[in-house]
């Protein structure tokens, strides 16, 4: 039987709660909903998930704050690639199985493809949770930043996981 993300997270023994609301697509659908004070966050915590393919296929999903402003360039040469660009809409539903504007950290949970996508966090020291969308784009499953390197570890079994 396939894990949730709150069962995956109890198992690693790291705490989290769930918020439910009206779908978002973007970090700024979640601040003009008011998704901050809803789930008792700062704004700045706000995280955005999104899949990227470098100029031979290889899949990197970016885990970064909400207000980040990404130099793909220099993620890319981090990465050791020439250049990255946003997944198509086809590859994000059949790596990740969510559409464009919801795919999260945990779609990498139960997912055959988790081995081949490299994720790069780019979250800083945050003090505080950080939030995820969990099953599409009406929940979000919150828990402490600090357990955020041992969840994707899990979930990637990656010991190669970059960080900005």
């Amino acid at each position: 039987m396939p894990k949730s993300p709150a069962s995956f997270l109890d198992g690693l023994g790291v705490p989290h709660r769930s918020v439910s609301h009206p779908p978002i697509y973007s970090v700024q659908d979640g601040i003009d909903l008011g998704l901050p004070e809803l789930m008792g966050v700062p704004m700045e915590h706000l995280v955005k998930n999104l899949l990227l393919q470098d100029t031979h296929g290889r899949l990197v999903l970016i885990v970064a704050l909400g207000d980040a402003r990404l130099d793909l360039k220099g993620i890319a040469h981090k990465l050791g690639c020439s250049r990255l660009s946003f997944a198509s809409p086809q590859t994000m539903t059949e790596v990740l199985g969510s559409e464009p504007g919801s795919a999260s950290l945990f779609d990498l949970l139960n997912n055959p493809h988790a081995q081949e996508v490299t994720v790069f966090l780019d979250c800083g020291e945050v003090d505080g949770d950080i939030g995820f969308p969990e099953d599409g784009n009406t929940r979000t499953i919150l828990f402490p930043a600090k357990f955020l390197p041992k969840v994707v570890d899990r979930l990637t079994n990656q010991t190669d996981r970059l960080s900005a």
